[in-house]
């Protein structure tokens, strides 16, 4: 739990006040208990000596070592008794070989566990206190020395509950008063604390709002002490912070709007590699979360695999493929290239980063501060999509060139023919039939490169219309039976009735005749299954054959102006290469969607969906 400082000022003064009276009590109990205690061994220690006097001013009679023993043990119950009679106390008189030989009191007496008698026979006076009963007792032992031998001694029992008693009384006073004390000092305490921290709490809430953006507050702080001058100062500083932050803001919001009203992604980093400006068309680049901001450094160049990862995952980075991954780190290191050989040339630097199918146009110019490059200012440009144009129109310059080539040439050829044989009537026969056939195909390839072309730029426009589409499919499909006789493959239909839809039928027709075609064209002796049935609030048409099939990694480039997977087969059946880009803009231009399925070696599938 945060304390506040008015509550650690408390918790200082109070800890402090505890403290002095731990020590102070343990020092004062501690002497008192220590005087009464000396001051009880002092007492004994007196009324043993007299005890020892007395005893051998009743015994020493000029007798024998052996008679004085006999004597001593047979007078010590006398002993035992005018000693407790006389000094107020319990007496107790042991032989030398530690029997008891007399108890001035009834009480039972373990002399068993009782060692320090032993050295009390030993001639030496010795004390120790033990409870009894819950009730401390001071054993004090002297010996009886008949000079030169030690014929038994004597035991004094003394209980300490006076001085108990009275230590415990002066220990309760001590925590009374101690008590008392620290109310009074802990109300002073408290008044005091809060006179001084409450202008601080006015500053501490102050800076709290100045931090969270509202600097419009003012503290009102009236006395001419330090933290009344604090306050004014604060004033002050709040009044400069807000202009300047006023200023900043405008200026950052004006460099913001240029940013992102940029359609290159701006990408500025310090010397260190920290983020100093971003858009949101660079973090689309790269790959990064709205989030990955600063302190996030761009060049982990120095981590390995695993601390890769980890910096990653720390930095808001998100990528939903590894792909995506392989592509950020492949430009990061490009672009850590890059700054550094910026920042030492102090030039600007373009280069075009590929990876992966992946371009990108990179312009990277220095930061330069007082002659020093402090920086490096990246202008990015994803170019992926033009140089995938550009190779487009490449490949489609060349295939319309190539195919526009081969008629013309059998045309050119033939009329060169007739020129020099022209009168020999089976040569020119053949050569009319030939330039005929070159011209029809070259009349083909331009309608087909007119309609792609009409129906990619949107001038031209279907004429959707209700349309029987099961009539539709079985007036079409009989039409290319005949076709499809001379290859010896049958038609097999499954067509359900599915209602009327809204379609363009002529254009229907253009489509489906082009998959037909290819079905027909691609297919050995065999069956081609052309099924329609309702689906989804429309229509699904599935042609199926059993050809050579499409190997999988070129589906994706099926739908190309002039892809054709068997270039040989195809010219030599006629075909250019643009049907099934017609058929998809047709498809499409009425809302439907058309997919393929093939394996090579095992047929194709066609699936065309049209909405109602």
């Amino acid at each position: 739990m945060k304390l506040s400082l008015r509550n650690k000022m408390i918790a200082v003064n109070m800890v402090t006040l505890i403290l002095t009276f731990i020590v102070i009590f343990t020092f004062v109990t501690g002497n008192l208990s220590a005087t009464n205690k000396k001051m009880l061994i002092d007492t004994l220690d007196s009324k043993a000596q007299v005890s020892v006097y007395t005893i051998k001013q009743t015994i020493l009679t000029g007798q024998n070592t052996e008679a004085t023993v006999n004597e001593f043990r047979k007078r010590s119950k006398d002993f035992s008794s005018k000693i407790s009679r006389d000094i107020g106390t319990r007496v107790l008189v042991f032989s030398k070989s530690k029997e008891l030989l007399a108890d001035s009191s009834d009480e039972k007496w373990d002399h068993a566990n009782f060692p320090e008698l032993d050295e009390v026979l030993k001639g030496n006076r010795t004390y120790v206190i033990r409870s009894v009963n819950g009730v401390r007792h001071m054993y004090f032992g002297v010996p009886v020395v008949i000079p030169g031998q030690v014929i038994g001694e004597i035991l004094l029992v003394q209980p300490m509950k006076e001085i108990d008693e009275s230590t415990r009384n002066s220990q309760t006073l001590l925590l009374l008063s101690f008590i008392t004390s620290t109310l009074i000092i802990a109300v002073v305490i408290t008044l005091l604390t809060i006179k001084i921290t409450k202008p601080i709490k006015k500053l501490q809430e102050s800076a709290v709002k100045i931090a969270a953006g509202n600097y419009s507050g003012r503290i009102d702080i009236k006395s001419s002490d330090e933290i009344g001058e604090l306050s004014k100062s604060f004033n002050k500083m709040s009044h400069e912070i807000e202009n300047k932050i006023n200023t900043i803001n405008i200026e950052r919001n004006k460099l913001t709007s240029v940013l992102e009203s940029m359609g290159e992604g701006v990408l500025a980093l310090g010397i260190g590699g920290e983020f100093l400006a971003i858009n949101n068309k660079s973090r689309s680049i790269l790959g990064l979360s709205p989030l990955a901001l600063s302190p996030l450094k761009l060049f982990p160049s120095a981590l390995s695999g695993l601390e890769l990862d980890s910096w990653l995952a720390e930095h808001a980075v998100d990528f939903k493929e590894a792909s995506q991954k392989n592509f950020f780190i492949h430009l990061i290191k490009e672009l850590e290239d890059l700054f550094h050989r910026v920042t030492e040339q102090k030039t600007r630097i373009v280069v075009e980063i590929h990876y992966d199918e992946r371009n990108l146009l990179v312009c990277a110019t220095p930061l330069m501060l007082d002659e020093s490059a402090e920086g490096v200012v990246y202008i990015m440009n994803d170019v992926t999509e033009l140089r995938l144009l550009q190779e487009k129109q490449k490949q489609f310059v060349t295939n319309v060139s190539h195919e526009l080539k081969t008629p013309l040439t059998t045309i050119l050829g033939y009329i060169d023919l007739l020129k020099t044989k022209g009168s020999d009537e089976k040569i020119f026969a053949t050569s009319v039939h030939y330039l005929e056939d070159a011209s029809e195909r070259l009349l083909r390839l331009i309608n087909d490169l007119i309609d792609l072309s009409s129906l990619s730029k949107f001038e031209f426009e279907v004429e959707p219309r209700s349309t029987d589409i099961a009539s539709l499919v079985r007036d079409i499909t009989g039409q290319m039976s005949l076709k499809a006789h001379k290859f010896n493959i049958k038609f097999l239909t499954e067509i359900e009735e599915a209602g009327d839809i809204l379609a363009d039928p002529e254009r229907i027709k253009q489509a489906l005749v082009n998959i037909l075609d290819n079905a027909i064209k691609h297919s050995p002796e065999g069956e081609i299954l052309v099924k329609l049935s309702p689906y989804k609030n429309g229509i699904e048409l599935d042609i199926k054959d059993n050809g050579c099939g499409i190997p999988e990694e070129v589906l994706d480039k099926i739908f190309e102006p002039f892809y054709r997977v068997d270039k040989a087969r195809s010219r030599a059946l006629g075909g250019n290469g643009l049907g099934l880009s017609i058929t998809r803009e047709i498809i499409e231009k009425h809302n439907g969607k058309i997919t393929i399925k093939s394996k090579e070696g095992q047929g194709t599938r066609v699936s065309i969906y049209l909405p109602r």
